[in-house]
């Protein structure tokens, strides 16, 4: 039998692709998500993250806007008896901000270029992509899963091994988080990933409320497991250096606030992610933080103009800061933006002086 363990791997730095789709809701706003449902979808699989998302809360208000994607609006059916008529079709529906792949009769869906291309879309914007069972292989035929740690159903673990050889395959763990890729085991197991996602973004208490609402006792297991690794000192990173754990992902979230909504709507998110730190040191909000962050991005990405705004956000919330004006300023630098880099590199000496 599995353990209820997951295994937490850092975030992923694969957020940079194309620009990200607007998202026509504020930032201060419920995340999207989208579950994709096609004919032969397993029920548990897709409503229980829906039942997840659609109970989700913090401070009252709803954490997600859930809805149902269909590779058209025509209705399909789960199991043999219930009939779905989806919400939306992947050619009208925005990105959302979660994309839910559950498992079932994937065949077909497998083959399927409008679905593949949606999954790689929802990842280059900034999305997180969400697999239940067996909904693995579909993410597998579409690429995401290279180089990762990932788990899908037991029945199903050797052929995911063949479809994503570049992947390495848990028959031992029931959610595994790569930060925009998320897997969960068998069926039930996507409850777990769901309440996985509402720790992650809105806090334990969201997911211990959530679980609790729903009865659902397995959660404690996991929610140890959060704690344990959110405390531990020293994790290992995607940056090869230790760092401390949902600082470094809330440097991500400022990114994907950025890149999607602007930098008004990433510094309202700044200071909500410092207040929900309760006290603790999440050093990557602070301006060495947010800068070695936008550097190691700014090197290491196809599109480091994408970057550029994380520099500002720094400047902006941490304003007397002379560490994150010299930052911004060297960033200018390298994209020959000389006139705009001397500018900067003067106020940067006179914050310094001014210490």
């Amino acid at each position: 039998m599995r353990s209820a363990t997951l295994t937490l791997l850092g975030v992923s730095a694969a957020l940079l692709g194309a620009p990200a789709h607007a998202r026509e809701r504020g930032a201060a706003g419920p995340s999207s998500v989208g579950i994709l449902v096609y004919e032969g979808v397993e029920l548990l699989d897709f409503s229980g993250p829906g039942e997840v998302f659609a109970v989700a809360r913090r401070d009252g208000a709803r954490l997600f806007d859930v809805r149902t994607v269909g590779l058209t609006r025509d209705t399909v059916r789960s199991q043999g008896f219930l009939t779905i008529t989806p919400q939306a079709s992947l050619a009208d529906v925005s990105l959302p901000d979660v994309a839910v792949v559950p498992g079932g009769d994937v065949t077909r869906v497998m083959q399927s270029e409008a679905v593949l291309s949606w999954l790689a879309r929802v990842r280059a914007s900034g999305g997180t992509v969400f697999t239940v069972c067996n909904g693995a292989s579909i993410a597998a035929r579409a690429g995401l899963l290279d180089g990762l740690d990932v788990t899908t159903h037991h029945a199903n673990l050797d052929l995911l091994a063949l479809l994503a050889p570049a992947a390495r395959v848990h028959a031992d763990r029931r959610v595994v988080d790569n930060g925009q890729l998320v897997t969960a085991a068998g069926i039930s197991a996507g409850i777990d990933g769901a309440l996985w996602i509402v720790a992650r973004t809105g806090g334990l208490e969201s997911a211990r409320a959530t679980a609790s609402h729903m009865e659902y006792d397995a959660w404690s297991d996991l929610e140890a497991q959060w704690a344990a690794q959110a405390a531990q000192a020293g994790v290992r990173g995607v940056r090869g250096r230790t760092f401390d754990l949902p600082a470094d992902w809330g440097a991500f979230r400022l990114l994907r606030v950025l890149r999607q909504k602007g930098l008004d709507a990433a510094v309202q998110e700044h200071e909500r992610l410092r207040r929900q730190a309760h006290g603790h040191d999440l050093d990557m909000l602070q301006d060495a933080g947010l800068a070695e962050t936008a550097e190691w991005l700014f090197a290491n990405s196809r599109a480091p103009e994408q970057v550029l705004s994380l520099f500002d956000l720094n400047a902006r919330v941490h304003p007397g800061s002379a560490l994150a004006c010299a930052s911004r300023a060297a960033a200018w630098e390298r994209t020959a933006r000389g006139a705009e880099a001397a500018g900067e590199r003067a106020r940067c000496a006179a914050l310094g002086a001014g210490r």
